[in-house]
């Protein structure tokens, strides 16, 4: 199933190039916002992390649960920080590479050949271990 998602990503990253079209309109970032949100809320990672990892850093003085708010809190705002640093950066190689005309092609085209490519390796490690 993985291969042929892969597969499938490559196919229309070909046709997205084949469109000419050069930067696509981003959509609202309140749609950005509430995908991301969404994702974060519904990650059982985040949840794993915070019981495996938070815990061993609390101590016996105070209230347990309030440490553990804090440490959340804590995490939460060094992460927007550097997020909001990533994506200031982001943004501002994003304005400078992509005024060049032709660069978006080229980068949805070589997406297209990574996709493929790991494609190609998934089908390749499936086909070793049955063998």
């Amino acid at each position: 199933m993985g291969a042929t998602y892969l597969a499938w990503l490559a196919y229309n990253a070909v046709q997205e190039s084949r469109s000419g079209s050069e930067l696509t309109p981003e959509p609202a970032g309140q749609q950005w916002f509430r995908s991301g949100f969404v994702v974060n809320v519904t990650n059982p990672k985040i949840a794993l992390f915070f019981l495996a990892f938070l815990p061993q850093f609390l101590g016996t003085a105070t209230s347990p649960a309030l440490q553990l708010l804090i440490l959340g809190v804590l995490l939460q705002v060094s992460g927007l920080a550097v997020d909001l640093l990533v994506s200031w950066a982001a943004g501002a190689f994003r304005n400078r590479v992509f005024q060049k005309p032709g660069t978006m092609r080229t980068l949805t085209l070589a997406s297209a050949f990574v996709f493929a490519a790991l494609a190609v390796l998934v089908i390749a490690e499936l086909a070793r271990r049955l063998a």
